[in-house]
């Protein structure tokens, strides 16, 4: 993140998307993800900053063989936001931006968030995290096996969740849909568990629907695909998942033991 970020004018929150993931490689699907809007009724809610964010600690998986390193993955990163950028020419103000962080719960990279951009932000801001990721992800968040014990979960949670004035940090989660990790049945009963219900019902947690195309993407197919050297059912190629800039780049760096 390189510059101090502005609320809209007349606005005292600062909404910024905070789309988390490995990124190996990034896809088509993290592009829509990033470009996704922000899922409200009023005209005057829009996110102000779209951020790109890396964790070189991830709680559920490690660096393999034959894996992007961390550098690898945020030059990738690089050409994805600038992608991102000429999506929006329309939009010169557009904010995008990449970043690294050693924290792998999300609960975490909120609060370490939150400190970086309150010190570069007018007190009076409040800053909003949105943080958008696929129902892959968001069934981890509330998986009591990534938490100390169940009510360190429920506590986590909390914090994340509850608005400032009540003691929390105010984030949010949006998630998109994706029919290769949860039904509708799935998707159904999942929102309807009482850990998850409650932060449905007041908005803090949001479900999108992206392109049917890249709803289907993911890294892992880009990678089997290259390491196949077959097509997918879905795609002629693995190049058909990545924007060109990031297809060149794997390409000219022979990752994922390219040809």
């Amino acid at each position: 993140i390189e510059e101090p970020i502005a609320a809209e004018r007349g606005s005292s929150t600062l909404l910024i998307s905070v789309l988390d993931s490995s990124f190996n490689p990034p896809t088509l699907a993290h592009k829509e993800l990033a470009l996704s809007e922000y899922p409200t009724n009023s005209s005057r809610s829009a996110y102000q900053a779209r951020l790109l964010l890396l964790s070189v600690r991830n709680a559920d998986k490690v660096l393999k063989n034959g894996d992007a390193t961390f550098v690898q993955r945020v030059e990738m990163m690089i050409h994805l936001a600038e992608d991102l950028a000429e999506s929006h020419q329309a939009q010169p103000s557009v904010n995008i931006a990449v970043a690294v962080i050693d924290e792998p719960s999300f609960v975490g990279k909120s609060t370490k968030l939150q400190a970086y951009l309150r010190s570069r932000v007018p007190n009076e801001t409040q800053i909003k995290l949105a943080f958008v990721l696929g129902t892959d992800t968001i069934t981890r968040f509330f998986a009591p096996r990534f938490y100390p014990s169940g009510e360190s979960m429920l506590q986590s949670i909390r914090h994340f969740f509850l608005e400032p004035s009540q003691g929390g940090e105010g984030s949010e989660i949006v998630c998109a849909r994706r029919s290769s990790t949860l039904s509708q049945e799935e998707e159904y009963k999942f929102l309807q568990t009482e850990e998850v219900k409650q932060w449905v019902d007041v908005s803090a947690v949001k479900m999108i629907d992206i392109g049917e195309e890249e709803a289907k993407m993911s890294s892992t197919k880009v990678r089997e695909g290259i390491q196949n050297r077959e097509n997918s059912r879905e795609f002629s190629s693995w190049e058909d998942m990545c924007c060109p800039s990031v297809a060149r780049y794997i390409k000219e760096q022979l990752l994922y033991n390219i040809p």
